[in-house]
């Protein structure tokens, strides 16, 4: 260090602390950005398993509802009694194309 100037004495160790103190923060910043991008992930995981636990149970609902609305229909019933699926298929029948014309669910 003898042979340089007083400018290059406070110029090269500055400069290498600027780089130093940069390559510090490039670092700091992509671990917390890696930290943020899993954090969000399992949020977002665990949002929509909550979601999809919903909707499965929404479902279940329903088809409980139908199959409480079918084995009370008097059509099912009178089927069953007499052992003659005519009359299970003309209920059931309504019962399709009321669901057509009063629900959103048209299949």
């Amino acid at each position: 260090m003898r042979d340089f100037s007083i400018s290059n004495k406070i110029h090269i160790p500055l400069i290498a602390s600027i780089v130093i103190g940069m390559m510090l923060v490039l670092v700091s910043s992509y671990t917390s950005i890696n930290k943020i991008e899993k954090e969000v992930y399992q949020k977002e995981t665990k949002s929509l398993q909550v979601y999809l636990k919903n909707q499965l149970a929404s479902k279940y609902d329903i088809s409980l509802t139908n199959a409480i609305n079918i084995a009370s229909n008097a059509d099912v019933m009178k089927a069953l009694e007499y052992d003659n699926v005519a009359f299970a298929i003309e209920g059931l029948d309504k019962l399709v194309k009321n669901y057509k014309a009063n629900t959103h669910l048209k299949i």
